[in-house]
């Protein structure tokens, strides 16, 4: 089954005509119409739309030997990286470890100009990069 087939079947199967589908991509119904005659196909953007709407993953939407759907697999925010971390994980340890320079600059000023508020403030930012690197641990 080609991926016009399959984008005409899933269509029908949520109900959708192809005004609502290009409404929902923000495309022409015009597209979806070139779409479904295998004329075209869609870009990057939209066959990632499309995946999302109908809860499949894009191999099954590209790949003709493919006749069952596949569900779709974690969103770009939890698939691992190349490197094997998320790109929610790599923002909590970016986002710690701005906190702990900032921590280490507000308590070197103390040390250079000890002041209780500038003592306070170099604590205060040592605990918020504390539960940074908390959250950085335990996100998934």
């Amino acid at each position: 089954m080609n991926f016009a087939e399959k984008l005409i079947n899933l269509r029908k199967q949520h109900n959708l005509s192809q005004e609502e589908l290009a409404e929902q991509l923000q495309v022409s119904r015009q597209a979806i119409s070139r779409w479904e005659q295998g004329a075209t196909l869609p870009d990057a953007p939209n066959l990632l739309a499309l995946s999302n709407i109908f809860a499949v993953s894009t191999d099954y939407l590209l790949r003709d030997e493919l006749t069952e759907p596949q569900p779709a697999t974690a969103t770009a925010a939890e698939a691992p990286l190349p490197g094997g971390m998320s790109k929610e994980k790599k923002k909590y340890l970016f986002l710690a470890i701005i906190w702990v320079i900032a921590a280490m600059c507000w308590l070197l000023a103390t040390i250079i100009s000890p002041r209780f508020n500038a003592m306070i403030v170099g604590l205060l930012n040592t605990g918020v990069a504390a539960i940074y690197i908390y959250k950085y641990a335990t996100c998934p």
